[in-house]
């Protein structure tokens, strides 16, 4: 009987051994797939980062370029704005008259092509002096024509 007792508990503790390994054998199973899933979900961390870290570069490489753009903007802006007074002034001694530089050119003299203003013309008419001021071609009254804008 003691032999049988120590047969029972020896069935029994061979039992609960091959439970204990095969539970062993599931929790390896179970660190092995943790340990898996750690190295993908460090490796989509890692792609994750670099993906991070490139996108950061090239947020920086296009502030410095908007703000470079900003700044070549202001200079031409800033050039524009100092060349519209020359052009303006080029563009107003070729709109008035070269006699008085008040009046804008509104009559041609037919003899010589020649603009000016009409009360330029009306004076020198007046004044007895008949030659363009420009090119010294005698006109008289009718050689003056009125020029329509």
């Amino acid at each position: 009987m003691a032999n049988a007792n120590l047969a029972a508990e020896h069935k029994k503790m061979e039992a609960n051994s091959l439970e204990s390994i095969r539970r062993a054998d599931t929790y390896k199973a179970q660190v092995n797939e943790l340990a898996n899933q750690i190295k993908a979900k460090d490796a989509a961390t890692a792609s994750t980062r670099e993906r991070t870290t490139s996108q950061e570069s090239e947020l920086e490489r296009l502030k410095a370029r908007v703000e470079f753009i900003k700044k070549e903007k202001e200079d031409w802006k800033r050039k524009a704005l100092s060349n519209s007074s020359e052009e303006e002034e080029m563009l107003r001694s070729y709109a008035l008259c070269s006699v008085c530089r008040n009046n804008f050119k509104d009559t041609v003299l037919k003899t010589c092509g020649h603009l000016f203003c009409m009360s330029c013309i009306d004076d020198r008419i007046s004044n007895r002096m008949r030659k363009c001021p420009t090119c010294a071609t005698s006109f008289d009254r009718k050689d003056s024509l009125s020029v329509h804008h």
